[in-house]
């Protein structure tokens, strides 16, 4: 009997398998895989040595050899403890001799380790800011360090440090999520412990010091942009080989500290043995790769193509696609110094002219979100009071000709006289030839404008050289797109009135009030409603023509079954993707 019994639960766990095989959809097996993830970067990383990193491919090599203290959860966005216990909290300080400043209290895991296996303490922390405020290198993000006052270094338990700054609206978020530099490679003979932190941030009594000197010019060496010696820090991953214009190298390193940790916390994980980094320029060759199975992960191609590619069913058999929506905004800058774009009823008449929907729907397929500001709308300091300004060329041609502008001599373009002289409302648009999508677009606004009388006339640049015009405000208008994040950034350089990055002139006493308030602001409630007045502001001084939040554009293997994909650069954490995946052959993530 016990024998029939077991034959008949044999049979019924036989017969229900083979049912739901028939009823599901089918799987595919446990990938053989061999460890190793292929990723494409469009070009070599412009620098490894972290202080000096700002291209997409140095950064995204980078952040797999040195960890940051904290980091976003790529699900939720919420700030997360990577080399620290638990994120800081802002404690405004009301008495003493620190009274006005605010503290952030740190403490590194008992884990965390550098590559000889030496613990990571807050002396490498100061250690790595003081580097950033050498006048002999300085780092480019030194900027979002001035405001500390003092670093505090506990002597009794030295992975305990705090840091004592002016109040400051991105505090938590600069100071944390920045990732630290081994003092015991990058300074092995303690030059920069001789200075105290004051001594570096205020750096012009420093100017002629011979071992700064010295030491910023070993920084610039090859040993320090690309020696594997160097390029080991407190991540999973390390540099193995680097081939320049072919591949980059990451192997996992030995019995690596975050192992013992990663089951609870994402942030740590690191399931490849090898990532791989091909270089690959051209969009079109890096697709032929994956097609032929020599890529796992590709973002950012345009989207006509990977509209196409969702199509072919020998393709999406084996990767799935993935549309999260970028915290960068698409854009227009007009250049209000310029005479003819210097009126304002001029500005929201070209904006009348953009052709919206038109432009969403036939070049992007329909997936940006509008804005009516330099932001994502699913931020809090989104002001959703303010309407988007669609495409309306009778309300166009009102400003215009309220601005005293109007078509005299009936060639179809509105002409004004500016210092004696008929002057017709012709008007050069910017953009990168290598964004195709960018192509398609300023076609379609040109034709669209000349109903309104304004004559666009659109030039491609290459991307270095338009960088340039931009920078050098050398336009009259330019498409962009600019970088978000999902918390509050620091409007001072881009908006404020002098502005390092305010390419388009845009400036008033009322907003450069609001942006310096908003900088001393840690509430983030009272922050959301600064913002939000801002950008009342900008929607009726018009600086931009304000477009969409895109969506990014990511195809992924499936052996790696249903990715985290983001809307932060790269779109993904190339650690955490796990090739032991078995998941549905039809399934995709759109």
């Amino acid at each position: 009997m016990r024998q029939y019994l077991r034959l008949l639960l044999c049979s019924s766990v036989l017969f229900a398998l083979i049912f739901s095989a028939c009823r599901n959809e089918p799987k595919l097996p446990v990938s053989n895989w061999d460890k190793t993830v292929s990723v494409r970067l469009p070009g070599d990383p412009k620098s490894l040595y972290f202080l000096e990193a700002t291209d997409v491919s140095s950064r995204q090599v980078l952040e797999q050899i040195f960890l940051p203290m904290a980091d976003f959860d790529p699900v939720t966005y919420e700030m997360k403890p990577v080399l620290l216990k638990t994120v800081p909290t802002i404690t405004p300080i009301t008495e003493g001799e620190d009274k006005g400043l605010v503290s952030y209290a740190y403490e590194i895991r008992e884990e965390a380790s550098w590559a000889d296996g030496s613990p990571i303490t807050g002396n490498d922390l100061l250690f790595t800011l003081k580097a950033m405020h050498n006048p002999h290198k300085p780092s480019v993000y030194a900027s979002q360090f001035k405001r500390i006052q003092k670093i505090v270094v506990d002597a009794d338990n030295p992975r305990k440090f705090t840091i004592f700054s002016t109040p400051y609206m991105m505090g938590r978020e600069s100071y944390s999520s920045f990732s630290i530099l081994p003092a015991y490679l990058y300074d092995p003979q303690d030059i920069l412990a001789k200075y105290t932190w004051t001594d570096l941030r205020d750096n012009e009594k420093l100017i002629e010091n011979e071992d700064l000197k010295e030491l910023a010019a070993a920084f610039s060496s090859p040993k320090y942009l690309r020696s594997p010696e160097i390029l080991q820090g407190s991540g999973p991953y390390k540099l193995t080989e680097w081939t320049t214009g072919q591949q980059l190298v990451l192997t996992k390193r030995d019995n690596w500290w975050g192992t013992s940790l990663a089951k609870d916390n994402k942030l740590l994980r690191a399931f490849a043995d090898k990532i791989i980094y091909k270089i690959i320029p051209d969009a079109n060759a890096a697709m032929s790769l994956m097609t032929n199975g020599e890529l796992d992960v590709f973002t950012k191609m345009n989207w006509t193509t990977f509209i196409n590619q969702k199509e072919k069913a020998d393709f999406t058999d084996k990767y799935n696609f993935y549309t999260p929506e970028l915290f960068g905004v698409r854009m227009m800058y007009f250049n209000t110094v310029k005479e003819k774009l210097a009126d304002k009823k001029v500005r929201r008449a070209i904006a009348h002219l953009y052709p919206r929907e038109e432009i969403a729907n036939t070049v992007f397929y329909g997936y940006p979100t509008p804005i009516n500001a330099p932001s994502n709308p699913n931020v809090g300091a989104y002001n959703k009071d303010l309407p988007i300004i669609n495409f309306d060329i009778e309300k166009a041609k009102q400003l215009l000709a309220e601005a005293g502008w109007a078509d005299t001599n009936g060639n179809g373009i509105v002409d004004k006289e500016i210092d004696g002289e008929t002057v017709e409302l012709s008007i050069e648009l910017g953009y990168a030839i290598a964004n195709k999508d960018y192509g398609d677009v300023v076609t379609i606004f040109k034709n669209a404008a000349i109903k309104g009388g304004v004559d666009l006339q659109t030039k491609g640049y290459e991307a270095r050289t338009f960088i340039g015009e931009v920078k050098g405000r050398k336009f009259d208008m330019a498409f962009i797109g600019i970088g978000g994040y999902h918390f509050n950034f620091d409007p001072e350089a881009r908006w404020a009135s002098n502005g390092p990055s305010n390419y388009s002139g845009f400036g008033t006493a009322e907003s450069d009030a609001v942006i310096k308030e908003i900088k001393a602001t840690i509430d983030v409630d009272k922050q959301n409603e600064l913002f939000k007045k801002l950008y009342a502001i900008m929607h009726d001084e018009q600086p931009c023509i304000f477009i969409a939040v895109d969506k990014d554009r990511i195809i992924a293997s499936k052996k790696f079954g249903k990715i985290d994909a983001m809307g932060l650069s790269p779109g993904f954490k190339v650690n955490q993707l796990n090739g032991n995946a078995v998941i549905p052959v039809t399934s995709s993530n759109n």
